[in-house]
């Protein structure tokens, strides 16, 4: 380990060395390197001290770099700490090419090869993952390995030639299957047989694998449809020559199970998950909006559910941008000066993605029916749904949950919606009468402010509420005022 750690330092950049705080990092980041994620001042102490380095107040340096807008730490535990994702990566570009001793064969592929032709450190990572995986007989992440080393070479040879634009739509990356087309007729590029003859198979095994038990089924199908009776035969045929969401969903229920029984251990893989990733206001209006932003850019069919519950909920109620304006919460005591952030709206600039907002209370139909058109939208969908907290002092107790739902819809303080591009349709499900707006603010203890600011910010909360609803209403089709 000494060895390895004296060959890290001496690839620190000579410039840093004599920065303390950036040494600091650096040896966080070779622990990080080498299995150790989680560690602590003590850590670093013992491989400053290998260094035969000066060690300064090492808790301060992780205190202070855990707490600064760009932060290279992230405090796990008490004394505890984690390098932050930012600064792994930022580091992974730096110490890329080091080879950190990793014990790999050459019975599945030589690494040299890539070291020989200077490959970019990111592909050299994939193919020591891939090398990996096969020496572990971990051998199907393997063939996903070999997969992705395929896409990241392809799209690394159309920036070695200054065509990148033509393997991206939208700014995005194309598929595989449509970046091996557009290699395979690049005129540029020189193609060996063996490369023209064995890319595909590449591509298709990487599938199989990422993909099993979508290929079992298929697999079976294809070995016994010429055994079973007419009618499962004509099932499995449209399954196999024109694979879609609603003919998996056809196929899985009307199969004639007692006449196929050998498809019976993989029926629950005949048609295809619903999976949703769900998360609070605070993950997705705050910490986690870039990840969602970045998400709803793309064109990947991920569904998001957002409990909208307008405060950080699970740390104790704190302020987020979620919250309304006028409400009190944890550094917002004498209420939040500042609107809430609407990020249905801010969904709805993308014309790819489905949009809806849903209260059950309100409208069970409503959110039956925007649950249903997500899950079978192709593409990216977000459904933001109101949730009550206990953080909202609800006067009469969290048993009313269902009667806040359906009053804030009522009212106009929350409106239901659904937008799907597949047919360019925004529709409003709810009506609002803004004469109860007010019993809102009666009836929960968080926008029990005081006097002087509580008509000024509530009635700013209220007008907010009636310019997002008319915006809603014109997106419809429909204005009103009020």
């Amino acid at each position: 380990m000494l060895d390895k750690l004296n060959s890290f330092y001496n690839n620190i950049p000579k410039e840093d060395k004599t920065n303390t705080k950036k040494v600091i990092i650096y040896l966080a980041y070779f622990l990080h390197s080498n299995k150790k994620e989680i560690f602590t001042a003590k850590d670093l102490k013992e491989y400053l001290e290998k260094l035969h380095l000066n060690h300064p107040n090492i808790p301060l340096v992780l205190s202070r770099e855990s707490n600064v807008k760009n932060k290279s730490f992230i405090r796990y535990k008490k004394g505890q700490y984690k390098l932050h994702r930012n600064k792994i990566d930022e580091l992974d570009e730096l110490f890329g090419n080091i080879n950190y001793d990793i014990n790999i064969t050459k019975d599945f592929f030589d690494m040299e090869l890539l070291e020989n032709a200077s490959a970019p450190y990111y592909i050299k990572n994939i193919a020591k993952e891939m090398c990996l995986c096969y020496d572990s007989g971990c051998y199907t992440a393997c063939l996903v390995m070999m997969r992705k080393l395929l896409e990241a070479l392809i799209i690394d040879v159309f920036k070695n030639i200054n065509k990148t634009n033509e393997i991206k739509k939208d700014d995005i990356f194309l598929y595989l299957s449509d970046l091996i087309k557009k290699y395979m007729f690049e005129d540029v590029i020189d193609k060996s047989r063996n490369i023209k003859e064995e890319i595909k198979p590449i591509k298709k095994y990487g599938d199989i694998s990422a993909h099993k038990y979508n290929f079992k089924v298929k697999r079976v199908f294809k070995e016994y449809k010429n055994k079973v009776n007419s009618k499962n035969k004509k099932l499995i045929d449209k399954y196999l020559k024109s694979y879609s969401k609603e003919v998996a969903e056809e196929v899985y229920n009307n199969l004639d199970y007692e006449d196929f029984k050998e498809i019976i251990p993989l029926k629950k893989y005949i048609k295809e998950k619903t999976i949703f990733i769900v998360g609070g206001d605070g993950w997705a209006y705050d910490i986690g909006y870039g990840g969602i932003d970045h998400v709803l850019a793309n064109n990947e069919n991920v569904n998001i559910l957002v409990l909208d519950t307008e405060v950080y909920s699970n740390t104790g109620g704190q302020s987020s941008k979620s919250t309304r304006m006028g409400a009190t919460a944890k550094f917002a005591s004498s209420g939040k000066k500042t609107a809430k952030k609407d990020l249905a709206k801010m969904a709805l600039n993308y014309k790819n993605v489905y949009v809806a907002t849903v209260s059950l209370g309100a409208n069970y139909m409503q959110t039956i029916k925007a649950f249903n058109e997500a899950a079978s939208y192709n593409g990216p969908s977000i459904i933001i749904c109101y949730a009550p907290c206990i953080a909202h002092g609800i006067k009469s107790g969290m048993k009313s949950a269902i009667e806040e739902e359906k009053l804030v819809t009522e009212s106009g303080y929350f409106p239901l919606f659904r937008y799907n591009p597949e047919t360019e349709k925004f529709t409003l499900d709810s009506k609002a009468d803004f004469t109860k707006y007010n019993e809102i603010f009666n009836r929960e203890n968080r926008y029990s402010i005081n006097e002087e600011e509580k008509i000024s910010l509530l009635e700013q909360n209220k007008k907010n509420a009636i310019d997002r609803y008319n915006e809603y209403k014109t997106l419809e089709g429909k204005d009103e005022e009020w």
